[in-house]
């Protein structure tokens, strides 16, 4: 095996060669150290070399194998549903809390793609969970991942702008918050962009959702956004009478917002 290592890794790196062959196999980790001595038969060897030039050519593993792993879940991933990433964990970790301690019933979140924010939600939660998205590839994914972890989610097709927020005592989204002046790595842009690109600024959905909420008095929101976006949102919830607690992700960037309206009169 670690001749066709070596050769996996001059076409990505080390880490990359790696998960492609413990993915591939379907090794633990310490499976793989035992195998590392084993010799890889020709048909598996062309079969990996060609998963390598894939990811090279700008394919995500995680398009490559169908799959993806969140909070230690494995998740169903589809080419045309945007890949969700381990920064999401952060939103979905402050949701449970929010959630539980604050005995949050009807919760609505916009754009749920694979599904992973609605399903962790429904996992560990009491709460009624509604969810729409624009994108039909991600309904029929985010349902087959709602049955792999054996939940019931309400996931629909809409415009988040046609759905009732009065109904609603959380609103959690993450949205399109990327700049389309922003240039992106070629194996983001394997991603629908409409599920990237919130406009020439990046923030500009973010603002159409806060409207929503403000208008539709919603008494938390809680949303991922762009590692720069943090100061002009915050002025912005403040106009709008929320109250923002700012997070920060994995690799220590501002990254999600817990917003209270301050005036929330209960519907």
């Amino acid at each position: 095996m670690i001749a066709t290592f070596n050769e996996l890794k001059a076409l990505s790196n080390e880490v990359i060669a790696r998960q492609i062959i413990m993915e591939y196999f379907s090794y633990s980790m310490l499976e793989y150290s035992v195998a590392r001595a084993n010799v890889i038969n020709p048909s598996d060897k062309i079969k990996l070399l060609s998963i390598a030039n894939e990811y090279k050519n700008g394919t995500p593993l995680q398009y490559i194998f169908s799959k993806t792993y969140i909070k230690d879940l494995e998740f169903k991933c589809a080419k045309g549903v945007l890949i969700p990433r381990n920064d999401t964990e952060i939103l979905i970790d402050l949701a449970i809390n929010l959630i539980n301690q604050n005995n949050i019933k009807n919760i609505f979140e916009i754009g749920f793609g694979s599904g992973v924010i609605s399903i962790f939600l429904k996992l560990f939660t009491k709460a009624n969970i509604k969810a729409c998205d624009i994108n039909k590839l991600a309904l029929k994914l985010a349902n087959e991942n709602a049955k792999l972890h054996n939940v019931n989610c309400d996931f629909f097709i809409s415009d988040f702008m046609k759905v009732n927020f009065k109904d609603y005592e959380l609103i959690i989204s993450n949205p399109p918050y990327i700049s389309t002046e922003y240039n992106l790595d070629k194996s983001v842009l394997k991603e629908p962009k409409t599920a990237l690109f919130g406009g020439k600024k990046g923030y500009e959905i973010l603002f159409k959702i806060i409207d929503k909420c403000y208008l539709e008095n919603v008494r938390f929101l809680m949303c991922e956004f762009g590692y720069d976006q943090k100061e002009i949102l915050n002025d912005y919830l403040k106009e709008k009478n929320f109250k923002a607690s700012f997070y920060k992700d994995l690799n220590g960037f501002d990254r999600v917002f817990i917003a209270e309206r301050l005036d929330y009169e209960k519907n």
